[in-house]
């Protein structure tokens, strides 16, 4: 009977880190009767190369070390010639490196910035090891880290290790740092008028570029912002510093700048005489201390005139204000000005003005209402009537006057007003009394003597009495009365005797008052007993 040799046992130590040797098979030879002696070969599997031949194995273990990663094949033949193969695979752990790490960037002085990286592969739990490489110091803990770098650039190492301390390769961040602000200005004018501007500027380079900031300080007090300002001094000299900042951590950098001033007048006038009824001539004075200061004035007044010298003479036409704009140039060539708003102010006059109700009116009604419209309200009003009547004047606002009875004519009526400013306007409106010729007859009466109606007669205004006729006819023509006084009327008999009730003809002659105009009227009458 053959028997052949068994498959013999191998026991496999993997590979600790990637690419590594340190891989190991153990071999437990299984031995039969009658073939107590093997020999064991080992192979790469995939190149076929023989790595180990171990002859006369007869008892206990056989290895084979300092293998990487791989599959192998053992061999095991025995003396009979018997051979069995065995194939295994040592394994290894994934490659393990830095698969992100922050990238690198720049940032203010002054600043900080973050850093951080993450690593895959190898065994178990990764440890991420930093180093400062300005200060060859290590960094503890994993991250992320934040960094104040003072150097530029300040780069940074990281690399990782596994639980069996394997390592990956090393990967860096650079941190670089924006170069410090430089203030710079332009010229400036040191020197200034006193109480007048100038303007400071501030430029800037360095820092991130990202934009910059400027901030104007006087005795430590905040001023304002901006790349340029405008600043009075307030004494001689006075300090100014420009601040300049980038927006960011970078330190700031400080212009100092000293103004001086020349001293110059301080502005005053004065003027002869109050404000009045326009026109109004007024003189006008510089009148600004210390007088050797002053060089030059000039008035400028805001209705369009402009006179020069330190005292002038203006005439003012108009009731409305103007302003006044004293401009002084010293003897330094400081311009200052001062403006009087409303200086000049002429008064104006009031506007006369009247109604009268009515204009025109007969002698028989010879009142007329007078409404005062002037404006503004007058202070004070006087009217004038023209009518030769005692009084024939008042001071009311709207009086009521009754023109002379029986008097038709024109009358001039005159208004005077005085304001507050005691200016004075007058307006003439004329009104008109006319004459009026008004006749009326009755058509009927009844002379019946009982007290109502007993005598046909004429009545009327505006009728020249003077020269007044009255006829009265029968109805053949033959004439039974007549009259020339208006108030003499007809009582209804003929020579003494009562006519008969019957239609009269009636006819009158007369002439008006007021003027020569002849007026002759026929009518009738019924009369009745």
């Amino acid at each position: 009977t053959v028997q052949c040799c068994v498959v013999p046992i191998p026991t496999v130590t993997d590979v600790t880190c990637f690419g590594g040797t340190d891989g190991k098979i153990i071999v437990t030879p299984t031995f039969v009767t009658g073939s107590e002696v093997q020999t064991l070969t080992y192979t790469d599997s995939i190149s076929g190369a023989v790595l180990q031949v171990t002859p006369n194995v007869t008892a206990g273990l056989d290895s084979i070390v300092n293998l990487p990663a791989g599959t192998y094949t053992i061999t095991s033949m025995d003396t009979s010639g018997c051979t069995t193969d065995t194939t295994i695979t040592i394994t290894q752990p994934d490659q393990m490196f830095i698969n992100s790490i922050t990238n690198d960037t720049t940032i203010c002085i002054g600043g900080s910035k973050q850093i951080a990286a993450t690593a895959i592969g190898g065994t178990g739990v990764l440890t991420l090891n930093w180093t400062d490489n300005s200060t060859a110091i290590p960094i503890a803990g994993n991250g992320p880290h934040t960094v104040n770098p003072i150097v530029s650039p300040s780069c940074y190492d990281v690399y990782a290790t596994d639980i069996n301390n394997c390592s990956s390769d090393t990967q860096q961040v650079c941190i670089s740092l924006f170069p410090p602000l430089t203030a710079t200005t332009t010229a400036i004018t040191d020197t200034v008028c006193e109480g007048f501007d100038t303007n400071l500027d501030i430029d800037v380079t360095g820092g991130s570029g990202a934009g910059y900031n400027y901030n104007w300080y006087q005795n430590n007090a905040f001023l304002g912002s901006g790349s340029t300002i405008n600043v009075t001094p307030t004494s001689n000299p006075t300090t100014y510093l420009g601040v300049a900042g980038d927006n960011c951590t970078t330190p700031t950098d400080t212009i100092e700048y000293n103004v001086y001033w020349y001293a110059v007048p301080s502005l005053d006038l004065a003027r002869n005489k109050p404000d009045s009824c326009y026109p109004i001539t007024v003189e006008f004075t510089n009148t600004s201390t210390p007088a050797n200061l002053v060089g030059t004035s000039l008035w400028e007044f805001s209705d369009g005139s402009t006179l020069g010298g330190n005292t002038i003479t203006n005439t003012f036409n108009g009731a409305f204000c103007r302003d006044l704009k004293l401009t002084v140039t010293s003897i330094n060539g400081c311009v200052s000005d001062t403006t009087l708003l409303n200086y000049v102010c002429p008064k104006g006059y009031p506007d006369a003005s009247f109604d009268a109700n009515p204009e025109e009116t007969t002698f028989l009604f010879p009142e007329i209402s007078f409404t005062n419209n002037s404006i503004p309200t007058s202070v004070s009003s006087l009217w004038n009537f023209n009518s030769g009547q005692n009084p024939d004047s008042s001071t009311l606002t709207n009086p009521v006057f009754i023109f002379p009875d029986g008097q038709p004519g024109t009358y001039e009526v005159w208004l005077t007003v005085t304001n507050e400013h005691g200016c004075v306007d007058s307006t003439m409106r004329i009104v008109k009394i006319t004459d009026i010729f008004l006749f009326y007859i009755p058509n009927s009466f009844t002379p019946n003597d009982d007290g109502t109606n007993d005598v046909f007669r004429a009545y009327g205004e505006g009728i020249d009495l003077s020269n007044f006729k009255m006829y009265v006819f029968d109805r053949w023509g033959e004439k039974i009365f007549e009259t020339d006084d208006i108030t003499d009327g007809w009582d209804g008999t003929y020579r003494g005797s009562p006519v008969a009730n019957g239609v009269y003809v009636w006819r009158i002659e007369t002439k008006e008052l007021f003027v020569n105009k002849r007026h002759e009227i026929m009518g009738h009458v019924n009369l009745f007993r």
